[in-house]
């Protein structure tokens, strides 16, 4: 049976790092699956609705799915609220932690990855830089990159 290596000191502080860079990403993910159900239930609402204009009548199953899906549609409301909040909290963070860091090119290029969602080809691209070279930039980075508590 295999033993699992320990992470060495550095190694783990770089983990914490990259983890507390990629909340940002995670919880934009998080939003968007939520918007995207809260557009869904709209839809299922302003069909419902568009069907109770004509001349047929109206059955009570009708008026308890558009009450259910009312109250969908204000829980799901509620739960982008609170995510919206919690992204800019954590997005402050991020740009805060980045900000320790007194060099402009290495700054530049944790905003790209994590803020901006860019692929280190995209970055070596816009740079003018072999994608090896910002690799090592970023991981020059995350290793000065000091953690800001809030």
């Amino acid at each position: 049976m295999e033993k699992k290596k320990e992470l060495t000191k550095e190694e783990k502080a770089k983990k914490i790092k990259i983890k507390l860079l990629k909340q940002v990403y995670w919880d934009e993910k998080d939003l968007k699956r939520l918007e995207d159900k809260l557009e869904k239930i709209t839809i299922k609402i302003e069909s419902i609705r568009s069907s109770n204009i004509s001349s047929m009548p109206k059955s009570s199953g009708l008026a308890q799915d558009i009450s259910d899906l009312l109250g969908q549609q204000e829980e799901y409301q509620s739960l982008i609220i609170k995510k919206i909040m919690k992204l800019e909290k954590s997005r402050q963070k991020a740009e805060a932690s980045i900000d320790t860091l007194e060099d402009s090119r290495l700054k530049l290029i944790l905003n790209y990855v994590y803020l901006e969602d860019m692929t280190f080809k995209e970055i070596a691209v816009d740079l003018r830089k072999s994608e090896r070279h910002i690799r090592r930039l970023h991981d020059i980075a995350i290793r000065l990159m000091k953690i800001v508590k809030n």
